[in-house]
């Protein structure tokens, strides 16, 4: 990615920057068992299916640090509100 934009084309300029940010939520059979426990309360609740987001739609969570080591849902799908959202 360096390279290519080291190589703007003429009268043009171009810069890239890389910040470092939260890890990806991975999936493991720890968090899709408790993702189903989730779906199971909502749907007897009567609410819609509690389902893991695409990667790409997920939000960031301080569990993604720990999650090789720990079950947990934040950042899979469940929404919460304002700054908790997503």
């Amino acid at each position: 990615m360096r390279a290519i934009v080291a190589a703007s084309l003429r009268q043009t300029r171009a810069t890239i920057t890389f910040k470092d940010g939260y890890p990806p939520m991975p999936f493991t059979e720890g968090n899709y068992a408790l993702m189903a426990e989730f779906d199971a309360v909502n749907q007897a609740l009567g609410m819609s299916a509690g389902r893991a987001f695409d990667p790409g739609q997920r939000g960031a969570a301080d569990i993604s640090f720990v999650a090789p080591s720990v079950d947990g849902i934040d950042s899979l799908g469940p929404l919460g509100s304002g700054s908790h959202r997503g």
